[in-house]
């Protein structure tokens, strides 16, 4: 997933294009040295500054969908005819979260534990 999101960046803003292998090894090489980190309290400047571009991200996407002018495009009419609720799918967006809840209270619950300090 994420190196397939990097080739297709690369592309549209390069105009390069490079395999999705090379950045797939680039990302090894890039985490391999967190892992050796025993202490997680020392991650802490990293965690906030993926904090920062979360809040980046979000923020960029909330501001192209509220202040840009789209005009008369089409897309905007198609989205704006789109039901609210698909009624065949409706249960894969369900589990889908939940999912993602499970997956995020799994590594949120054993990193509290990991930097708690008892006083």
């Amino acid at each position: 997933f994420v190196p397939e999101n990097l080739v297709a960046v690369t592309r549209s803003l390069t105009g390069k294009t490079v395999s999705q292998e090379a950045f797939l090894i680039a990302m090894i090489f890039a985490e391999i040295p967190f892992t050796w980190i025993r202490d997680i309290r020392r991650l802490t400047p990293i965690n906030i500054l993926a904090s920062l571009l979360i809040f980046f991200g979000l923020a960029s996407c909330l501001s192209i969908a509220l202040f840009r002018d789209y005009g008369n495009s089409s897309l905007v009419k198609e989205i704006s005819q789109l039901p609210p609720i698909n009624h065949e799918t409706w249960f894969m967006f369900i589990g889908t979260a939940f999912y993602m809840f499970e997956g995020a209270m799994t590594l949120v619950v054993p990193l509290q534990e990991a930097v708690f300090t008892p006083e």
